[in-house]
């Protein structure tokens, strides 16, 4: 009888789970927005919101993160635009871990 969990079980190779990545750098890179815990400013004053923003390359795993006061699409397309202008890599597209892809041309049109 074997007693341990399914997760730790002996697999077939073909039915293992498989690591998703891409061969060529800034091939497709996954953003995710999370919301930081409020902080106490100094002077006691109502505690600010704050919003961290992360990239991630799929081939090379490079991350990227950005502190924004405000999760709207402008801080959004600013996040992008900076990533795209300091990745050594052009990108073909963003997913994110809502599950929607966007294509790099489609980034104008919301502009």
């Amino acid at each position: 009888m074997n007693r341990l969990p399914s997760s730790q079980r002996h697999k077939r190779r073909e039915h293992r789970w498989k690591r998703y990545e891409k061969q060529l750098p800034g091939y497709r890179i996954q953003v995710d927005v999370k919301f930081i815990e409020p902080l106490t400013t100094s002077d006691g004053g109502r505690p600010k919101r704050y919003y961290q923003f992360t990239a991630i390359d799929d081939c090379t795993r490079i991350r990227v993160l950005r502190i924004f006061d405000r999760n709207t699409q402008k801080s959004a397309i600013q996040f992008i635009d900076y990533v795209l202008a300091n990745s050594k890599a052009r990108s073909t597209g963003t997913s994110s871990t809502a599950g929607s892809a966007t294509p790099t041309s489609s980034r104008e049109r919301l502009g």
